[in-house]
């Protein structure tokens, strides 16, 4: 703010007097300090500067008030700017606040498809925030827990610098941007939060993304086809670190061994969301003439999985069996489903089968 007094006979002493909002009244002399001795605090709030000239033996004088607007407490100010010269003081006060337009909007955050093992960036649109004089700040959720924390920069996130635009009306408005390497097993279910302060503000606004849903999370599932080959599906995979095995033992709990690789077919087909499925057949026809119980397990590992899972069928021998040559009877063993992996959901909110 500018205040200026001319053709004065002597040289002049100006002073400014800002009454805040809150009634806490704050004088400060020409030469920057405050006159009642307020805490250095103050000094750096408010800020004067005073040139004056002269010309035909009188005095003129420019002088300027600085500071940088704090929310609540600058708003429905009055502004004072006293002259004092030979003996007599001018004064010229002004009632100022902060344009609540000037505060920042934020547009809700623009949330890509989140695919296990790829990048997503989240972007949040800040508009219309005047002076430009930002802090924003990246935060995270993880699922079942209540506590925020401060992201920053590393191998799993990067902060993008923001570019800043000054719009027709003199307001700013810039894009923040986090860019985050998703994972399943750590990002199903978790928030990330925008929070932005400014000066306009009394206190922090901020948008949430919500609970996070990521895709490519294996769904499993499995059956028996012409009474010998057990069949398991793989579904929804983005990524090409999935690893099967078969294994057979004579007791559930093992010890297990190796089946050939003769009696595994594998086939992939492509989705057209861009992730695939992979279909491995195992054939056990060989344990046809065995009068022993024998178990098969299939076990699928995945990145996106909290731990492997195991599927295990039995074909319960028999002697009637042996002399009949009866097919298989492939019953699946019943297994409890653990926690970790039963909490994983894909994409459209179905448990994973195990």
């Amino acid at each position: 703010m500018y205040c200026m007094a001319f053709h004065c006979p002597k040289e002049i002493q100006v002073t400014w007097t800002v009454l805040e909002n809150s009634g806490k009244r704050v004088t400060v002399e020409d030469h920057g300090a405050p006159s009642n001795e307020e805490s250095e605090q103050l000094l750096s709030d408010y800020e004067v500067r005073t040139g004056q000239s002269q010309r035909d033996g009188l005095y003129n004088a420019v002088s300027s008030l600085t500071f940088t607007p704090t929310g609540s407490r600058n708003r429905n100010m009055t502004i004072t700017c006293s002259f004092l010269c030979d003996g007599k003081t001018r004064k010229k006060s002004v009632k100022w606040s902060l344009d609540s337009d000037s505060c920042p909007q934020l547009d809700d955050i623009i949330v890509p498809c989140l695919v296990h093992g790829r990048e997503a960036k989240l972007q949040c649109e800040i508009r219309r925030y005047f002076p430009n004089n930002l802090e924003v700040k990246w935060l995270r959720r993880d699922a079942d827990r209540p506590d925020l924390y401060e992201l920053s920069s590393d191998d799993k996130y990067k902060i993008l610098e923001m570019d800043v635009t000054q719009d027709p009306d003199k307001t700013y408005s810039c894009t923040a941007s986090l860019i985050v390497s998703i994972s399943a097993k750590t990002d199903q279910g978790s928030e990330f939060i925008c929070r932005v302060k400014h000066p306009t503000l009394s206190t922090y606004v901020e948008r949430c993304t919500g609970e996070l849903k990521v895709a490519g999370i294996p769904v499993i599932q499995s059956n028996v086809q012409d009474d010998n080959i057990i069949v398991l599906e793989v579904d929804r995979l983005y990524t090409e670190d999935l690893v099967l095995t078969w294994e057979e033992a004579n007791n559930e709990h093992g010890p297990y061994k190796m089946i050939k690789d003769k009696n595994i077919t594998t086939t992939r087909t492509e989705n057209s969301d861009g992730s695939f499925k992979i279909i491995s057949k195992c054939d056990v026809s060989y344990v046809l003439l065995e009068i022993k119980d024998r178990y098969f397990k299939a076990t699928v590992e995945h990145s996106a999985l909290k731990s492997p899972e195991e599927i295990i069928f039995y074909n319960k021998g028999c002697f009637e069996k042996l002399f009949k040559k009866e097919k298989l009877s492939l019953e699946r063993v019943p297994k409890t489903i653990t926690k970790s992996n039963n909490d994983l959901k894909s994409v459209d909110g179905s448990v994973n089968p195990v």
